[in-house]
């Protein structure tokens, strides 16, 4: 029988998808570009489209990157 060493724990699961999220939206230009979107419209789901347009990413990651970093209050 082998064991199949390759698959990730849930917790190296969840460190692989902040370290992706930070690579991705690294924090001082999301948060700059997220300043910038947000002085032109408070509609948060407005907010998230954006964003989810200039980096790349699909809206969850973007919904994820915002909760991380404690710019909208999102749930």
């Amino acid at each position: 029988m082998t064991v199949n060493t390759t698959l990730a724990t849930p917790k190296q699961e969840i460190e692989a998808n902040i370290f992706a999220l930070c690579l991705l939206m690294p924090e001082p230009l999301f948060s700059l570009e997220f300043e910038k979107i947000k002085k032109k419209t408070n509609n948060e789901d407005e907010i998230i489209l954006k964003l989810s347009r200039v980096f790349e990413v699909p809206i969850f990651a973007v919904t994820e990157r915002l909760r991380m970093l404690n710019l909208l209050k999102i749930y």
